[in-house]
């Protein structure tokens, strides 16, 4: 039903009368009536308001969690796809510790190639003269083919 326009607020405040918020409060209305410009009336009505403003869903903020900084290199890293970028889709792996990222262009973004990209990555950066990464490698790598 199409409202004049000298009633469209009688018919607002007659549908805001429960406080449903705005996101109900468009979705009764359009059941119902219409008008040009029918969803920034709803806004301008609810936000307007006050007992709407003062009693509206104000969830608590969670509680920010911060990273502990790694003791050493590469031994916490961050890793995400970006894109797609011009087509193309990247991991980005980011040492925690100095914060140098590692980008590499995938063909595929399935486990065994994400997989086998970070292979690369870890065992060119891990596969060192230090006896401690080069056993903490053979940590990974058993437990990276045990998921292949």
């Amino acid at each position: 039903m199409i409202i004049p326009s000298k009633l469209q607020q009688t018919v607002l405040l007659e549908l805001h009368e429960t406080h449903p918020g705005i996101t109900k409060m468009k979705g009764i209305t359009r059941s119902y009536v219409w008008w040009p410009n029918i969803d920034s009336d709803i806004e301008k009505c609810v936000k307007s308001r006050y007992v709407c403003l003062s009693t509206r869903s104000n969830p608590p903020k969670a509680p920010t969690h911060p990273w502990t900084y790694p003791s050493k290199p590469w031994s916490k890293v961050h890793a995400d796809f970006k894109g797609p970028v011009s087509g193309e889709m990247y991991l980005v792996v980011v040492n925690a510790y100095s914060k140098f990222p590692e980008v590499v262009k995938m063909k595929a973004t399935t486990t065994s190639a994400t997989v086998s990209v970070l292979r690369g990555i870890f065992f060119s950066t891990w596969i060192t003269g230090n006896s401690s990464h080069r056993q903490w490698s053979s940590v990974f790598i058993t437990r990276i083919q045990t998921v292949l």
